[in-house]
């Protein structure tokens, strides 16, 4: 029970730890997807001012120059504050406003196509959301796996620690019918003529504790258990009491 306890002590002390370091990670991925997005959209959106500006009715190539020069500063948005610049009145800012909003509306399919320099920009910001995505993914199948461990020992201890005194009065009592927890409790994790199962050595080493300690253990076989279970004498009967890692 004392190594269990340690084991799941440590199993759920590492699962926090890791679970942090996976939100550390999901906040760092959402990050780069902003920067990658907005990226891609300044890209486009710079184009397109540049492109399209000067072809606008009443703007031309002069007063492009002076509102990408003195207002643009990477958002379409910024052009609805044109009508500052000398040269432009209230006419030439709505026919501005009217093809901001058909740009918006455009965005973002044209970020999703193909673009000039949209390779490069790729290139800048993919390979860390790929790293990121896989030890993500990673980070949750080993988390999936520590939870299922973690599980395993808590049922385990709990099966251990549910048996009472009151099981042995009536093992003492009803020699013929002995409890099934008792006896599983004789056992405990598991009988010491077999194996450690896969599962308690998995515990124990994501728990980083030793798994080749001498376990302190009185060797027994079923009949040496049935004749314990069956004894009348307490004495005898918790001489025989088979208990892992005292």
């Amino acid at each position: 029970l004392r190594l269990l306890s340690q084991a799941y002590d440590a199993l759920a002390a590492r699962i926090a730890v890791a679970g942090e370091t996976t939100r550390q990670r999901q906040s760092a991925l959402s990050q780069q997807r902003l920067l990658l997005n907005l990226a891609l959209r300044e890209a486009v959106v710079n184009q397109l001012v540049a492109a399209e500006l000067p072809t606008l009715p009443g703007i031309g190539p002069r007063l492009a120059a002076l509102i990408i020069s003195s207002i643009f500063q990477g958002q379409l948005s910024d052009l609805h504050q044109a009508s500052s610049l000398e040269g432009i009145g209230p006419q030439k800012q709505a026919v501005l406003n009217q093809w901001v909003a058909a740009q918006e509306w455009r965005l973002p399919d044209l970020v999703a196509g193909d673009f000039p320099g949209k390779a490069a920009i790729l290139a800048q910001y993919e390979p860390t959301i790929e790293r990121l995505t896989a030890e993500i993914a990673a980070d949750e199948a080993a988390q999936a796996d520590r939870r299922l461990l973690l599980s395993r020992v808590y049922d385990v201890q709990e099966r251990l620690k549910g048996v009472t005194v009151a099981d042995f009065e009536r093992a003492l009592l009803n020699p013929g019918s002995p409890p099934t927890r008792l006896h599983h409790y004789q056992l405990g994790v598991f009988p010491p003529w077999e194996p450690p199962p896969d599962w308690f050595v998995a515990a124990l080493e994501a728990a980083q504790l030793p798994t080749d300690r001498a376990y302190n253990r009185i060797l027994v076989t079923p009949s040496s258990l049935d004749r314990a279970v069956s004894s009348s004498d307490e004495d005898d009967l918790g001489q025989r009491i088979y208990i892992r890692d005292r």
